[in-house]
Formats: C-alpha cells, sequence, structure tokens
C-alpha cells in the first residue's frame, strides 16, 4: 500500500519459479484491465506443449473487507505470520483493484500440507473490486476461494484444476453469477463444484 500495478491489456506474464506469487497486498491495487480481444494471461514459463499444473503459484488478492474471524483480520493460510499475508478489516466497500479479462493457468504449488496457492485467491477484498471475465485452467487446487470479504464476481470459468472450482470460507457474503466449470474425474483430490465453509475452524462465527 498504496502501490497500484498496472497491466496493460494483451500482456502475457510468465511465472518465474514454482513459487513465483503475485500478491496483492492490503490497502494496494491491481489493475489487470484487459479486453475480449486482447486478455490479460498469467502463464507457466515452460515451453508450450510441457506446461503443467504447480509451475508456477499465481495470483492473490488481499483487502480489507470484514471476515467472521475473531479481530477482524488473519493471516492467509499456510503463510508466515507477517504483515504482508494479513487480510480483512472493516471497509465493505474496500477496493484491490480491477481483474477482468484475465487466464490464470498451470499454476498451484504447494505452500504446506493440504494447503496451495488457488487459481484466484482473494482474501477479505471489498465490493469496490472488479471481478468479470475470469479463466482459470490447471490449476493444483481451488480454481477460485473467497476468503471472507464482500467482493461480487461475474463471468467465471475454470476447467481441469485439481481441487474445487469455486471455494468460499472465513464468512464471504459476496455475489457470484455465471459460473462456468469442467472437472476431470481422473485426479486424485476432492474436485467438488462447490465448497463452502463457514469456517476453516469449525466455528459458529456469523456470517
Amino acid at each position: 500500500a498504496p502501490a497500484v500495478l498496472t497491466i496493460e491489456p494483451g500482456t502475457v506474464i510468465y511465472g518465474g519459479t514454482t513459487r513465483a506469487t503475485l500478491f496483492i497486498q492490503r490497502g494496494a491495487k491491481i489493475m489487470a484491465d484487459g479486453t475480449s480481444r486482447r486478455p490479460i494471461v498469467f502463464t507457466s514459463a515452460q515451453r508450450v506443449g510441457s506446461r503443467a499444473q504447480q509451475d508456477w503459484g499465481s495470483l492473490v488478492l488481499l483487502g480489507a473487507a470484514p471476515l467472521n474471524v475473531t479481530g477482524g483480520s488473519a493471516i492467509l493460510e499456510g503463510l508466515p505470520s507477517e504483515p504482508a499475508y494479513t487480510y480483512g478489516g472493516t471497509n465493505a466497500a474496500d477496493s484491490s483493484g480491477i481483474v477482468r479479462y484475465v487466464r490464470l493457468e498451470f499454476g498451484g504449488f504447494p505452500i504446506a500440507t493440504n494447503q496451495e496457492i488457488n487459481g484466484l485467491t482473494l482474501g477479505g477484498c471489498g465490493t469496490g473490486t472488479v471481478l468479470d471475465y475470469i479463466e482459470v485452467l490447471h490449476n493444483k487446487d481451488d480454481a477460485f476461494e473467497f476468503f471472507g470479504g464482500t467482493v461480487n464476481a461475474k463471468h467465471l470459468v475454470c476447467a481441469f484444476n485439481q481441487d474445487d472450482a469455486f471455494d468460499w470460507d472465513n464468512g464471504f457474503s459476496g455475489k457470484l453469477q455465471f459460473l462456468a466449470l469442467v472437472q476431470d474425474p481422473l485426479f486424485e483430490d476432492d474436485t467438488n463444484g462447490f465448497e463452502g465453509d463457514n469456517d476453516a475452524n469449525g466455528s459458529a462465527n456469523a456470517p
């Protein structure tokens, strides 16, 4: 914060290593506003034909919108207890920027046991964030995961990810519209279309 990262339409971004992940921290913004003819693509640095899940991490947005955890903020799962990985707050209208006409593919490295980077991870993102026309392909973990927050999203497409397509947790209260998914039954993980949890710790916190 308060940096703004602008990515021009038609840009292709290559994840440099298996652990390469772009974090937009709380209070910062990403302006990745592609078009239907010039989408923005985040992909593997491997040669075409040699790309696979876990070739890099993926994209993580951390905002200041409400969660249902004690204290109102949290550290993203699997990551060190450092301010850089904190998300949540009291601003339901918080903006983490724009992600529109964006494709994310061949990501999802493991950061801890049973915890991998999702195709698009959204921690405490608010309604000021624009999420529209986003595609996640061949990700090791969930395609889209919402940890709390109030952000709305439309036109989300995912295929051949190794875990759930759409996952929400920690009191997520946004709206999702126009979702499409293709799952591969050969993947060994639990590939649900949806996984909705109130709280990963099993509490009765509201909402």
